[in-house]
């Protein structure tokens, strides 16, 4: 019977645990970047930042320190399975009231224009410089305080 060497069945290991780790657990975000959402706003590269405009909305890097205002939404967004973005953000820290009950009383994220992004932000999610999330309705969950935004 022929052995192999230890480098070998580490190799092995490493490879079948993570093939294993990507099949049950592909619908966990690794690395989530931290955003914030401003409504009726659009990325403008060459200022790079969102200035306002009448509909849609505007995703860019959170810095820290950064409170959300009115009508903007600070959380997480990562890629789910290569195609699904995902916003996760609290109810109480991630926005305030009045922003909650304009989003969020439909049962759906509800937008009236595109979200644009940061290029920053899609780099870090492995989609093109020109990716925008069309209008619409959104469906999010609830689970206690924290709120997930699936934009399919």
């Amino acid at each position: 019977m022929k052995t192999i060497s230890k480098t070998a069945f580490l190799m092995i290991s490493i490879l079948l645990c993570n093939s294993i780790f990507s099949a049950k657990f592909s619908t966990i975000p690794l690395f989530p970047i931290h955003v914030v959402f401003s409504a009726k706003s659009y990325w403008d590269g060459e200022t790079k930042s969102c200035i306002p405009r009448e509909k849609g909305g505007c995703c860019h890097i959170w810095l820290e320190g950064m409170v959300p205002g009115p009508g903007e939404i600070s959380g997480e967004m990562v890629l789910v399975r290569g195609k699904v973005i995902q916003l996760t953000v609290s109810r109480i820290k991630g926005m305030n009231k009045e922003t909650h009950m304009r989003f969020f009383s439909e049962g759906f994220f509800t937008l009236d224009g595109p979200i644009t992004f940061d290029p920053d932000i899609l780099f870090k999610l492995g989609l093109r410089d020109s990716y925008v999330v069309p209008a619409g309705k959104y469906p999010y969950s609830m689970n206690g305080d924290v709120i997930t935004i699936t934009f399919k």
